[in-house]
């Protein structure tokens, strides 16, 4: 028996996820390297949920371990939208009707069948849309506790019931067999025997099998081995899996993935840029995705398909993180792309029989029609053959431009099979793909591929293409051994006749029994239709531009897809720029697909990444689209290229190409109107502006906001603009307002209030004459009785203090309201867990911070609403923190604009401007991270000349940029630095020796202190600290600009031992980490000491460490971890009745003795101890206790203390 560790990880933002190679990656690039590796661990100890175990058998290799989890743009950047469209490509559009889709997964909405979420609900006169529901482990409920499989599930079939179509699945008409594989741990637990799982599903008829788990170690083991003997059984089968979400690191995919026969699937960014920059490039592969290749070198995976910013059905045993539509949320993982890839496997399925009356086509000829109509990406590293295109595979299999032979008579050794192909279009690549359902291979085998076919393609000038050659960065005449899937692509075909041979090059196992080797396969080979672009649409001439630059008449009859049900009128007035146009190969056959965008209140924002332009009401935001460069913006009629002109809260019409999922034509027309408000009558749906009679008439949807710009800001708020808050309660008669309407019903859309804002931190506060200067100087008169709200709540001008970080709002120069924070931290996140509802943030200091968030907490990207699923690992952002400073109420996010390596040119002191080589300016705030070596410093402290690496921060309409964090390296000698602490009462004294110019202590939470040595190097220091843990200490030479540092371990405060007995030896555990005290700071030296809290001390003073996991989980929490490794060691046995009885319990002092004996002779040779002489030795420590305790006695808590300073003695020495 084999018991393996592994932890759940989910494709979803925030939900429970791997975060060993998540902290691993990011704790050090985020510490730089030089965090004691004591402080790494801790990190990591942070974040890590608890581990979870598997046992499998296994003859003679390792087995599966660590199983984990892992659409409406989807649909669209895939191409699956248009091919629902009645006509399209059949009468009936394909929608996936008649097709079962298996999926193992965590549950299943609420678990009861009648009653599921209204997206997986049966429609009247159809099929059911779930087939079964069942639990496959000891898990006997049915439900979805954490929303994986309720996602996954209506990704692939759901019908978007709960959002009139829009959030359906990519087949909408498919049904489901759903298989519960979450056990009553909470774990992912796929039957070890992988046909009980794939079996059931068979045998209803469901051919094709998503799978969005996967275990940890990139190695054709036996689960992999399994599923492939699975299908090769079972040909028409087809079964996907997610590469893992290990990226973006090569060789990171899970055991399953390492399978040959299944269709395994990567993610590419989803297109929703307003909710992240991991949600903002469908041409991009998303970070997380993991990569290949295989343990053996083979290529996977195999395809990849949209996997961020998934908006699906959200089950109900969870919270919604999508507030536009609650009956949905937003996910993202490799799970939700192979959920998208076997929703476009229904569809694929279900054209095969539509089209040429195919039943059952095999899982091989499934992935090669897939695979030949892949979109090569960019860079195609670990994305196998190409982003998932279903709408160009199935046109290209409609034209016959595509052929294909799902060859079931199969080759024997020696054997070719030949098939020619004319080429007429030099301008469309020609493709050849080969797959075939290999035997499986012996779990743990060097190489998995067992029977070896080849695939060479001959064009008519005679030049040679083997498979999968173009992978070796060019054709170099290789042939590939490893691999199942093999692809000639040729970009540039010349015309005439390519010759495609299929040669059975190596067969060693039959796939039938009692059989000779041979082997049978799936080609489909030929060209994709020629896809363009709609550039311009010339109405006088009746001709489309292409981007390409061709021009092509205006056909009588085409198609048109716009998205829905239903083909658009054909008319030139249908045709816009950015739609996808398919040129089929009967003459003047046009096919064109787009996606027209209509929304009433916009804005457009110019970001470093480009234009964006987004739904201003965030109940209505859905990520808004990107501008395609050079698009054609159309402005109440008049063309225009001035976005600066076009105000926020237009009404907009555009044209939104589907595969990229941006903006190419946008029209918007509009009215507006400045002036003061007079009223807001919401029953009459009116407006009021001062000195105008008439009122304008309000739409039902109007969206009011503030319109703030900062005339002053401390640089460190500038990237963020300003954190006032957005209540609609401060819309009030008397502020200039700018109203926004619709001509097309003269109705007022948008509303925003104009403020002017200054940001800061106060430094003092004049309540009697009611004013308050900022840090730096100025000073600001405040109204009387002005609102002041502090930490979100209302409050007084006399509770402001300095220190507060403070928004003004001001008319002329007059404050007439004041928004303050008490506690502001700036920093860099390092992983968000939806899970935990906890921040993990590296302050500008350099050091991990933790936080808790209010359920009201409001993020804001760009000065715009937004939500803390779409934070990434490295952004920038302002927390807004309560009074206690664990908890945040409020977050903005900046807009990150470049990180650039050089070197540091200049920095003024004075006004804060940095110049580096080769070129660029910015300027330093007081929250700029600056680090040199890994260390903390001051700006000044890097000189000029040394190699930096720094990220510049945008300023919202401005030129300028504010530097977010600066890294510099020096190779120079770091000087001598030694330090002691010791610690009286609350006060911690520092003193020591350097050679450098200057220490910095840094003390947590953003609190330091510089001191200068004397002449001879001498420092020292005493600071009121009782709180304090750790200092981390950095001495600088500032000629040389060599850097030095270490952390230094403070001595726990107690404030109940001054004048015990033990006071020395209390103090000194402590200052080595082997004491804990209470919350309240009190140690409790009187109170008799419990056995499990002297197990604990025991196991830190001889440093004992968990190294398995003990099956017994009798005990408590609190103490799990410490009877596991008591357990484990033997301090105690194992055959207790009632451990938590055992633990609570008082510890006499022969119990004391007796456990001080048994952990020292079984460490004996660790310390080099004697075993005969333990026993007196442990004697002698407890003989001045037996004055004042017989040996049964029970021991207070300072005498074990006394007892274990005895022993770390000894130790020592």
């Amino acid at each position: 028996m084999l018991s393996n560790f592994f932890k759940v990880y989910h494709g979803t933002a925030g939900k429970k996820m791997n975060l060993f190679p998540l902290i691993q990656k990011k704790i050090r690039s985020f510490f730089f390297s030089t965090l004691p590796l004591s402080l790494l661990i801790c990190a990591v100890s942070v974040c890590l949920n608890p581990l979870l175990h598997l046992s499998e058998i296994c003859k003679t290799a390792p087995v599966q371990s660590g199983i984990s989890f892992l659409n409406d743009r989807s649909a669209a950047i895939i191409g699956a939208e248009p091919l629902a469209t009645r006509d399209f490509v059949c009468p009936e559009g394909l929608t996936g009707k008649g097709q079962i889709i298996a999926l193992a997964d965590s549950g299943l909405g609420n678990g009861q069948m009648n009653n599921p979420h209204p997206d997986l609900k049966s429609q009247t006169g159809q099929y059911p849309k779930v087939v079964m529901l069942k639990s496959y482990t000891d898990r006997k409920e049915t439900d979805d506790p954490n929303g994986h499989g309720t996602h996954m599930a209506s990704t692939a079939a759901g019908t978007g019931a709960a959002s009139n179509g829009k959030y359906r699945g990519i087949a909408p008409e498919a049904s489901i067999y759903f298989q519960c594989i979450l056990n009553s741990e909470g774990e992912a637990s796929p039957p070890l025997n992988i046909d009980r799982l794939f079996q059931p599903a068979y045998d209803a008829s469901a051919r094709i099998h998503i799978n969005g788990w996967g275990g940890k170690n990139n190695a054709y083991l036996y689960s992999a081995s399994q599923i492939d003997a699975y299908i090769r059984k079972h040909p028409d089968f087809l079964v996907i899996f997610g590469a893992g979400n290990d990226g973006p690191n090569s060789g990171t995919l899970t055991q399953q993935a390492n399978s040959k026969n299944s269709l395994v699937i990567g993610a590419s960014e989803g297109a929703r840029p307003a909710f992240g920059p991991g949600e903002d490039n469908a041409t991009q592969l998303a970070s997380f995705s993991s990569r290949g290749p295989t343990s053996d070198g083979r290529l996977k995976p195999d395809l990849v398909a949209p996997g961020s910013g998934i908006i699906s059905a959200a089950a109900p045993l969870i919270k919604s993180n999508f507030i536009t539509n609650t009956a949905y949320t937003k996910m993202q993982g490799t799970s939700m792309a192979a959920a998208v890839a076997g929703g476009a496997a229904a569809l694929l399925r279900e054209f095969f029989l539509k089209e040429f009356n195919l039943r059952y086509p095999s899982a091989a000829l499934m992935k090669a029609a897939l695979v030949n109509g892949a979109q090569p990406l960019p860079d195609n590293t670990g994305a196998g053959f190409g982003k998932l295109d279903i709408c160009n595979t199935v046109l290209a299999l409609k034209e016959k431009s595509f052929l294909f032979d799902d060859e079931q008579n199969p080759l024997r050794q020696g054997q070719v099979r030949t098939y020619d192909y004319t080429v007429t279009d030099e301008g469309e690549p020609f493709v050849a793909t080969l797959a075939w359902t290999d035997p499986e291979a012996v779990p743990g085998a060097a190489a998995a591929l067992v029977n070896d076919l080849d695939l060479t393609v001959t064009g008519p000038d005679g030049e040679v293409c083997f498979g999968n050659d173009s992978f070796n960065k060019g054709y170099k005449g290789l042939k590939d051994n490893k691999n199942n899937i093999e692809q000639v692509f040729v970009s540039a075909p010349k015309p005439g006749i390519y010759k495609i041979e299929v040669k059975a090059s190596k067969l060693t196992r039959e796939i039938k029994a009692r059989k000779a080797p041979a082997q049978d396969f799936s080609i489909v080979y030929g060209q994709p239709l020629k896809t363009d672009i709609v550039d311009q649409i010339n109405q006088k001439s009746n001709t489309i531009t292409l981007v390409s630059g061709e021009k092509i008449p205006i056909p009588a009859a085409g198609k048109i897809s716009l998205g829905g049900p239903d083909l658009t009128q054909w008319s030139p007035q249908n045709i816009y720029p950015g739609e996808n146009a398919y040129l089929g190969l009967q003459e003047n056959h046009l096919y064109l697909s787009g996606i027209i965008w209509r929304n009433k209140s916009t804005e457009p924002l110019t970001l470093s990444s480009g234009t964006l332009w987004l739904e201003m009401n965030a109940s209505k935001q859905e990520g808004g689209y990107y501008l395609h460069p050079g698009s054609i913006i159309s402005v109440n009629g008049q063309k225009t290229t001035n976005l600066n002109s076009i105000p926020g809260g237009v009404e907009v019409f555009a044209s939104v190409n589907p595969t990229s999922q941006t903006i190419w034509w946008i029209k918007t027309d509009y009215f507006t109107k400045e002036g003061i408000l007079n009223e807001i009558d919401t029953d009459k749906k009116q407006v009021y502006i001062f000195k105008q009679q008439q009122p304008y008439l309000l739409a039902d949807d109007v969206f009011f906001s503030f319109t703030d710009s900062m005339v002053k800001g401390s640089r460190e708020d500038l990237p963020f603009g300003a954190p006032a808050l957005r209540n609609l309660e401060q819309l009030a008669p008397g502020m200039s307002v700018r109203l926004i309407g619709a001509p097309s019903d003269g109705k007022v859309g948008y509303i925003a209030a104009n403020r002017s804002l200054v940001t800061g931190q106060c430094q003092y506060i004049d309540p009697v004459n009611d004013e308050l200067i900022l840090l730096g100087g100025k000073k600001y008169q405040v109204i009387d009785n002005a609102p002041v709200t502090i930490d979100n709540k209302p409050s007084n001008f006399s509770e402001l203090k300095p220190g507060y970080h403070l928004t003004l709002v001001m008319a002329d120069q007059t404050v007439i309201s004041v928004i303050a924070n008490s506690l502001v931290c700036y920093g860099k996140i390092v992983f968000y867990s939806d899970l935990e509802n906890r921040l993990y943030i590296l302050d500008y200091q350099n050091h991990l911070r933790t936080f808790n968030h209010s359920e009201q907490i409001q993020v804001f990207r760009w000065q715009q609403a937004s939500s803390l699923n779409s934070l990434l690992p490295g952004e920038y952002v302002r927390l807004a923190l309560d009074s206690t400073g664990q908890s945040v109420y409020r977050l903005d996010a900046a807009d990150t604009l470049k990180e650039e390596k050089g070197t540091l040119s200049s920095f003024n002191r004075d006004t804060g401007l940095t110049e580096f080589s080769p070129g660029d300016q910015a300027f330093i705030s007081s929250r700029t991270m600056v680090i040199k070596n890994g260390y903390p410093v001051m700006m000044n402290d890097v000189l000029p000349g040394e190699q930096v690496t720094y990220t510049l921060l945008k300023v919202p309409k401005s030129d300028d940029s504010i530097i977010s964090c600066l890294k510099a390296t020096t190779e120079n000698k770091p000087p001598r630095l030694q330090i002691s602490c010791q610690r009286e009462g609350k006060n911690i004294n520092l003193s020591g020796s350097t050679n450098g110019d200057c220490v910095y202590f840094y003390l947590g939470l953003e609190k330091s202190i510089e001191i200068l040595p004397e002449s001879d190097g001498r420092f020292s220091i005493s600071l009121s600290q009782p709180d304090v843990k750790s200092v981390q200490a950095v001495a600088v030479d500032r000629l040389s600009g060599g850097v030095a540092g270490m952390y230094i371990n403070v001595p726990e405060f107690f404030n109940d031992i001054s004048g015990n007995t033990f006071e020395k030896e209390i103090t000194s555990l402590a200052s080595k980490g082997l004491l804990t005290g209470y919350p309240d700071k009190s140690y409790k030296p009187g109170k008799n000491v419990t056995r499990g809290e002297y197990i604990a001390m025991l196991i830190r003073l001889i440093g004992l460490t968990e190294t398995e996991q003990t099956p017994d989980t009798r005990a408590s929490s609190w103490a799990k971890q410490t009877l596991n490794i008591a357990l484990q060691y033997k301090l105690i046995s194992g055959g207790l009745p009632d451990l938590d009885l055992y633990i609570s319990q008082p510890l006499s002092l022969k119990e004391a003795e007796s456990l001080l004996t048994t952990a020292l002779k079984k460490n004996k040779d660790r310390f080099n101890l004697d075993a005969q002489g333990i026993d007196s030795l442990v004697a002698g420590f407890s003989e001045s206790l037996l004055e004042k305790n017989a040996p049964q006695n029970y021991i207070t808590r300072c005498e074990a203390a006394y007892l274990i300073w005895q022993t770390a003695k000894l130790l020592k020495n």
